[in-house]
């Protein structure tokens, strides 16, 4: 099975259920700030974590997303200031896609993501 990428946003009322979301997550994948992860998942683990987190939350309080990163715009994500070591290597510069504009569509597929959508912000 194939791994993607993915962003995986939540925001959970409730201080117990948010450290039982982010422990979840973090079986997964890497925090990238206190409620953002990336993660890599095969279909069958992002099922399995779409059930655990299901399970948790309480869904008229709390919010969880999951988007997929496409192989285009993974490989031309950039960040600046305290950074994960992976993600140092580029300038100092963070870009943030506009999550679901190629979400499965040909482009999603097929890696070359729009750039359309994009927040620059930089030093």
């Amino acid at each position: 099975m194939t791994e993607e990428l993915y962003l995986v946003l939540y925001d959970i009322a409730d201080s117990k259920r948010l450290a039982k979301a982010a422990s979840i997550v973090l079986d997964y994948g890497i925090r990238i700030q206190k409620s953002l992860y990336e993660v890599h998942l095969t279909e069958q683990s992002l099922a399995t974590l779409k059930h655990r987190l299901s399970k948790i939350i309480d869904k008229d309080e709390d919010g969880v997303k999951i988007f997929p990163l496409c192989a285009s715009c993974a490989v031309r994500r950039m960040s600046a200031g305290a950074a994960l070591p992976q993600l140092v290597s580029t300038p100092a510069w963070l870009v943030l896609w506009k999550m679901g504009i190629c979400y499965k569509t040909e482009q999603w597929k097929n890696g070359s993501c729009p750039k359309r959508g994009a927040v620059y912000s930089g030093a």
